[in-house]
């Protein structure tokens, strides 16, 4: 594409969804051109709605994945996950907020993660794909992990956006507690009370000092069931023979099984006719 006079140029007729890398050299003269500019932009054209049911844990990147909690050489012109939306994403590797993909074992569940290093002042978007149908039909899965329990590190909220490109318009539905380790999450948009056309699923982190880390893996999106898993599991007063179980329930169903084995043993035991959300296991 031969450009005069004008040095922007929009490129058209390309594929939705598709990884694209692009440069540019000078013409000087009839008989003499410049080097190809130093380095190769890459990027992805916009993608239409997504299928359900939707997961992304990271794995299948193989470039631009830093090996360690610093950003890679190629940041910001690094690849990112396919079809996703960054806000506020810094410029280069002294400012902040930043994101990437990393491999640092402690971070990720298997493979690679989304890595987020914060910002005292400005939080960063991770907005997922935009699916074709209402939010409030689905629920997500997936985890994540601080950098560590001190109060700089920040905190991870779970949201809605109308625009993925326009902070103002995330609405928050769920704030996590600063945690070290890797924690497992569900939600279900079902149970929010949704207003507007909410059309993106978005995670907004926000630092309380500069250079803190958290990681995001393993997300999946799907239906929300009509019968919900009960929640937040504890065991309890352990003795020799028994063990004490409450958990909380959004169904209020009113009845329940428990399973238990012992660890690695195929087979489990079944405890019919639990009508309260608390038993002891005998």
């Amino acid at each position: 594409v031969v450009v005069e006079n004008n040095p922007t140029y929009t490129i058209e007729g390309l594929e939705e969804d598709m990884a694209y890398d692009v440069y540019v050299r000078a013409i000087c003269s009839a008989t003499e051109t410049s080097e190809w500019s130093f380095a190769i932009r890459s990027f992805f054209t916009s993608c239409v709605s997504q299928a359900l049911p939707y997961s992304e844990n990271f794995d299948s990147y193989t470039t631009d994945v830093s090996t360690s909690t610093g950003a890679p050489n190629t940041y910001p012109n690094h690849i990112m996950p396919n079809c996703w939306s960054f806000v506020n994403m810094s410029n280069n590797t002294s400012s902040y907020p930043q994101a990437f993909l990393t491999s640092t074992n402690s971070y990720v569940v298997t493979g690679n993660s989304l890595f987020f290093k914060s910002s005292e002042t400005t939080p960063i978007y991770s907005v997922l794909p935009k699916f074709d149908v209402s939010i409030d039909s689905l629920y997500i899965e997936f985890a994540y992990r601080n950098e560590s329990t001190y109060s700089g590190n920040g905190t991870l909220t779970l949201g809605v956006m109308t625009d993925p490109s326009n902070p103002t318009t995330f609405v928050a539905l769920e704030v996590y507690p600063i945690n070290d380790a890797i924690t497992a999450i569900e939600h279900y948009f079902s149970m929010d009370t949704l207003q507007g056309n909410n059309y993106y699923i978005a995670f907004r982190y926000q630092g309380g000092s500069n250079n803190y880390y958290l990681s995001i893996d393993n997300i999946f999106v799907d239906y929300s069931p009509t019968c919900f898993k009960p929640r937040n599991l504890v065991v309890s007063n352990a003795g020799q023979t028994t063990m004490d179980l409450i958990w909380n329930d959004p169904n209020a169903a009113g009845e329940y099984v428990v399973e238990y084995r012992k660890s690695l043993e195929p087979t489990w035991t079944a405890v019919y006719g639990i009508t309260d959300t608390f038993t002891t296991v005998t």
